[in-house]
């Protein structure tokens, strides 16, 4: 972290927005009973009117930088971000070119999602052109393909859990031997 005294009020506001972020990673300290909180940062203008998408969610909070920033723990730059209560659909994000946040729930959620997916993938042998994920030897774990959608991902994972559901009645309803019969115990 690199932090020094400033008059600037944005600059002192975004240092303690990091300073918190730092003090939350390092020690794994979340909000008290705080709803979900999607950001989203605007990579190709400044925050505006006409610029982001108006929901029931949101925004609750819109955030612009003195200029183009690079994004803490990414690969670009944003001119702000916006806060929603819900997250916003891809077609949402496309539409204003919004880039969603690294530690938002719902990435969150993909990330577990793709351990499952991908451990299925693989036992399943699916082909590469169809895999939703691949794996990141470097870290041992599955990540999702950089164009799936939470949707997609949540999608293969309801229905790869449901089979597992239904494999385990299956297995739970058949008899222990499965050549005798139940009704008729042995004499």
């Amino acid at each position: 972290m690199n932090s020094s005294y400033t008059t600037n009020g944005d600059k002192a506001h975004r240092d303690y927005d990091e300073r918190i972020w730092d003090y939350r990673e390092s020690y794994g300290v979340t909000e008290k009973g705080g709803a979900e909180v999607y950001k989203y940062y605007s990579t190709q203008r400044p925050v505006d009117i006409g610029t982001f998408p108006k929901t029931e969610g949101g925004p609750l909070e819109v955030v612009n930088f003195d200029g183009r920033e690079p994004v803490r723990h990414e690969r670009f730059r944003a001119w702000g971000y916006l806060t929603y209560a819900a997250p916003l659909t891809q077609k949402e994000m496309d539409n204003y070119e919004l880039r969603t946040a690294y530690d938002n729930p719902d990435r969150r959620r993909m990330e577990a999602q793709a351990q499952v997916v991908g451990r299925w993938e693989k036992a399943h042998r699916v082909n590469d052109v169809r895999r939703l994920t691949w794996y990141y030897s470097d870290f041992g774990v599955f990540v999702p393909k950089e164009f799936v959608t939470p949707e997609q991902l949540t999608e293969r994972h309801g229905q790869i859990v449901a089979a597992k559901i239904r494999s385990e009645d299956k297995r739970r309803a058949a008899p222990d031997n499965p050549g005798a019969n139940p009704s008729f115990p042995d004499a």
